[in-house]
């Protein structure tokens, strides 16, 4: 029973993590913009490069925070499947671990992208 409540437990908090990590991510979407795809075959001409260059880095970071998101629900599932295997539970920890640090280095270059783009010098460029 204690070996379940544990697994529960890691369960509970990956996919916690993993939905903070891509709410972080699809954070960097704009409200207005619309379907992936759509967004990036219609880019309009009208605005500056350097709006053009946030946009397509901010998909890019949605992306890898859904990826992220996948291995995270991936890490879960081999804990709740290892059935008390030691290697596995350390490889679905070392998973888990990974794809936490893939959460933070996103929300790190979304915070640098914001910053860098926020800045006055890329306003009416």
């Amino acid at each position: 029973m204690t070996i379940m409540l544990k697994k529960l437990v890691v369960w509970v908090a990956a996919a916690s993590s993993a939905m903070a990590g891509a709410s972080a991510a699809l954070a960097g979407v704009n409200d207005t913009s619309r379907d992936l795809g759509a967004s990036l075959t219609n880019i309009d001409t009208s605005t500056s490069a350097w709006t053009q260059l946030d946009t397509i880095i901010n998909y890019f970071l949605t992306l890898i925070g859904l990826v992220t998101f996948i291995f995270l629900l991936y890490g879960g599932v081999v804990i709740l499947t290892a059935q008390g295997n030691d290697e596995k539970v350390t490889e679905a920890r070392k998973i888990i671990m990974y794809a936490i640090l893939g959460v933070v280095v996103i929300v790190l270059a979304y915070a640098i992208n914001n910053w860098i783009f926020g800045s006055s010098f890329f306003v009416g460029q």
